[in-house]
């Protein structure tokens, strides 16, 4: 992958290291084409063998091709399994020329590539036996731009930690505590979900509280946004968390505008306590609300509908909401590491060698 620091991918990394433990015969590597960071220093603790390249990683690196080239042909790998974009094209290209049996990509998102990286992407994904999509839209998004034959695409969602329910506070009517997980960057369109809430607290006598997890190059613009808007009082940057359950049980409603999203392992993590939510509408996170009833889905580009919707939930009952949370849980129990390495392993050992 590309980094092994924090983030969506990383903690899939993570969950499959534990849920392939099970599998005494599997012997797991993991290479960061990028930086480590968290999750590797994580990894290597646990006795897994780590290897963090800090390379730029920059499509094209034939350079970077080659050093992974020489590194599968010594390992003598069974399977390598690469992960988004810039993994994929290194890793799959290195991996078809050292004659690794099995080669699996994996998109995480929805590229938005121009003619060039279309052509490219087309032409590496020849050398993978299989690609797994993270959703039934990145899929279809793949083979839409022409980059993937829909036959090639495996669906398999991301796995997420699914730890014992603590027991939750319950919020008063008018001061429900939203809470959003992710980097903090553009596409997660965070500034949307801090203009709403000003714009509820200034204009109603609503007051919810916002809790924002995660870090990323946008916290200090967004940071000042709140300080635009005169919310201080009711918003907290909390930064990177590698357990986000504990800022979870603290909340009612989870909140996901992104402007795309292939998946989300926060939005099933935050099913899992019980969360009912506000979800982009583009892209897969629909997929992981499924047909639940747990959630209510927005256009990202429409201020006024995510405030709307935020408003729609601090003026629900408390049990409606109390209900909409333990359907997300219910849906959430999909998402097992189990179920995942269970399905991974099945695929692996579909390809014929």
């Amino acid at each position: 992958m590309f980094e092994l620091d924090f983030g969506g991918v990383e903690k899939v990394a993570e969950l499959a290291a534990v849920g392939f433990q099970v599998y005494p015969d599997i012997q797991m590597q993991f290479i960061s084409l990028g930086k480590g960071g968290k999750v590797s220093d994580g990894l290597i603790a646990k006795g897994h063998q780590v290897w963090v390249m800090n390379q730029k990683g920059r499509i094209p690196d034939f350079g970077l091709i080659h050093q992974l080239y020489q590194y599968f042909r010594k390992e003598q790998f069974d399977v390598v399994h690469t992960v988004g974009a810039e993994a994929n094209f290194h890793g799959l290209l290195a991996a078809a020329l050292a004659g690794v049996s099995i080669r699996i990509g994996e998109e995480i998102g929805l590229p938005n590539h121009h003619i060039f990286y279309r052509i490219l992407f087309r032409f590496t994904y020849q050398f993978a036996h299989q690609v797994i999509c993270v959703s039934q839209a990145v899929k279809e998004h793949l083979n839409q731009i022409g980059e993937l034959p829909l036959s090639k695409g495996k669906v398999l969602y991301n796995p997420v930690k699914l730890p014992e329910v603590k027991t939750k506070k319950e919020s008063s009517g008018n001061q429900l505590v939203f809470i959003t997980v992710s980097r903090l960057t553009t596409i997660k369109n965070i500034k949307s979900i801090i203009l709403a809430s000003g714009e509820i607290i200034h204009g109603t006598d609503f007051r919810p509280r916002l809790i924002i997890v995660g870090e990323g190059e946008e916290r200090e613009n967004l940071k000042s946004l709140v300080g635009e808007n005169q919310i201080e009082e009711y918003v907290s940057f909390e930064g990177y968390q590698a357990d986000v359950f504990n800022y979870l049980s603290q909340a009612d409603v989870f909140v996901l505008p992104s402007y795309s999203e292939g998946s989300s392992l926060a939005l099933a993590e935050a099913m899992h306590m019980e969360l009912p939510s506000v979800v982009t509408k583009i892209g897969g996170a629909s997929e992981i609300l499924g047909d639940s009833a747990s959630g209510t889905l927005i256009d990202p580009y429409s201020l006024q509908e995510i405030k709307d919707t935020m408003l729609g939930f601090l003026k629900m009952d408390s049990a409606e909401r109390l209900k909409m949370g333990k359907r997300a849980k219910s849906q959430a129990a999909k998402f097992s590491k189990e179920n995942y390495c269970k399905e991974l392993l099945t695929l692996y050992k579909s390809i014929p060698v």
